[in-house]
């Protein structure tokens, strides 16, 4: 089982659903939805998740990059919505 390395330095184990949920918030977000972009949000959230499980640990910060490099090539247009909703809310 991953361990993710929160900001604050605690550590929690590493929860898929959680990189699902986020994916498909950034889709609302960016005013699309969710079944149109299903495809999407599977691939993003599969592809993350494999690589997140191959590391013992991994801080919160490595996997919110690897998401958003993948939605970069993939919908700028989500990867924008993310970018929006993290300056707001978590700077």
């Amino acid at each position: 089982m991953t361990d993710v390395i929160k900001s604050s330095g605690g550590k929690e184990p590493f929860n898929a659903e959680k990189v699902r949920a986020s994916i498909k918030k950034a889709v609302i977000d960016a005013g699309k939805s969710v079944l149109e972009k299903k495809e999407l949000i599977e691939k993003v959230s599969s592809e993350v998740v494999q690589a997140v499980n191959k590391k013992a640990e991994i801080s919160s910060k490595e996997i919110k990059e690897a998401i958003l490099s993948r939605l970069d090539k993939l919908d700028s247009a989500v990867s924008s919505a993310w970018r929006r909703f993290d300056k707001k809310y978590k700077s």
